[in-house]
């Protein structure tokens, strides 16, 4: 992909040139800093854009992982990983798990170290439990939410059909009463936000002002198109391309916190110093524990076990015994080892998720339609919004 105004070229390869780089993308080192523990395999919503199967990856019937596992697994990675700094608990719908909360934090608060501890949740749940081990590790609690109702509820449903908006506000409004904030609100875009006529930076600024979060995440949708639908999935990606350069352009000019924390990973991404060209760390710099105790690289990976598990437990891992073939799939993941991405512009910084290319499309590659027309409308949005404000300041 290019960008379509060429005045950008020149801002853009100036920062290229400016960076630290490293282009190695051959050598394998387990040394995470992210934990995540896949704690529910099982969901009360059933999303339809799930990469997880509504939540139960490839399994017929939920996993929930023990209180045990929970704990010696997180007691057992602190100890042998000291660079964790983050422990991030995921699923299907973490709060359906009290149990396994409760290991995880007793491991962290007996293991003395500063770690960050998050949870992605639907919001559904709230119970006074849920309450106590939140404050215990002060946990960052990310909730889903997908706009305004009438948008919400078309996707983020019970299995009875009912939607889950109202039970989201009003739990909200109850965790907030107990002195706990949810700091993040994360957002799939999809094509009935455009139809809706609803456009990304006006979804950012709805969600910011009704749920008064300090970060909006937003992710466009990906994975629901068939084989026969491409012509929709590369309408779908123009529009990503579009919304999301208009955002990302606004959002530099912007005073506004939340639309400043829009840019943040392109901005970390296009500056930061790249110790690899690899797309992710996942395998690397993340691991996964799945609700069964079983290690694999990353979440997104769970519904092809057999292919991706590094080690049946966090006991037996290390870097030495992680199947080889799995290395080589870690290491060779980067655009600059992918035909495809020969003559996009964004080779050398992009960051994909080939994770989620499995999970979706059933290839594991960083390249989408749709995540690479979001990539390269935030990059050009970015450029176009600091020529804005060299031209006010001009």
């Amino acid at each position: 992909m290019q960008f379509r105004d060429k005045k950008n070229y020149a801002i853009f390869n100036d920062i290229i040139k400016k960076r630290s780089n490293n282009q190695s993308c051959g050598n394998y080192c387990l040394d995470p800093c992210m934990l995540v523990m896949n704690i529910s395999e099982g969901c009360n919503l059933t999303c339809p854009y799930c990469f997880a199967k509504a939540g139960k990856y490839s399994h017929e019937k939920p996993l929930w992982m023990t209180e045990d596992v929970a704990y010696r697994s997180t007691e057992i990675a602190i100890h042998d990983y000291p660079n964790i700094a983050n422990i991030k608990l995921f699923g299907g719908e973490p709060f359906m798990n009290v149990r396994a909360i409760r290991g995880v934090v007793r491991a962290v608060e007996e293991s003395g170290r500063k770690i960050t501890v998050g949870c992605v949740t639907n919001m559904t749940i709230y119970s006074p439990v849920l309450v106590d081990l939140i404050r215990r590790v002060n946990m960052r609690i990310t909730f889903s939410v997908d706009g305004p109702q009438e948008i919400h509820d078309n996707s983020r449903r019970y299995t009875n059909g009912r939607g889950s908006f109202a039970v989201i506000e009003r739990n909200v409004s109850k965790y907030r009463e107990q002195g706990i904030n949810p700091r993040a609100v994360e957002c799939v875009y999809t094509p009935l936000h455009y139809q809706s006529g609803l456009s990304m930076e006006e979804l950012v600024d709805c969600l910011a002002q009704h749920f008064c979060v300090e970060q909006v995440i937003l992710t466009p949708m990906r994975g629901r198109f068939t084989s026969s639908q491409r012509l929709q999935e590369q309408e779908f990606a123009n529009i990503v391309r579009n919304e999301t350069q208009k955002l990302f352009r606004h959002c530099v000019t912007s005073h506004d916190p939340v639309k400043l924390g829009c840019i943040h990973d392109a901005m970390r991404i296009l500056f930061a110093p790249n110790d690899s060209h690899l797309w992710c760390g996942l395998g690397q710099d993340m691991i996964t524990v799945a609700a069964d105790g079983a290690v694999y690289p990353c979440y997104t990976l769970l519904s092809n076990r057999e292919q991706w598990r590094m080690a049946d437990s966090i006991d037996d891992l290390n870097q030495t015994n992680v199947p080889r073939h799995i290395v080589e799939k870690l290491t060779g993941a980067s655009p600059l080892l992918t035909r495809q991405c020969d003559s996009c512009v964004l080779r050398t910084v992009c960051r994909g998720c080939p994770g989620g290319s499995v999970a979706t499309d059933g290839e594991y590659t960083g390249v989408s339609p749709v995540s690479c027309a979001y990539a390269i409308g935030a990059v050009e949005g970015l450029i176009e919004g600091w020529r804005d404000r060299l031209s006010a300041v001009a």
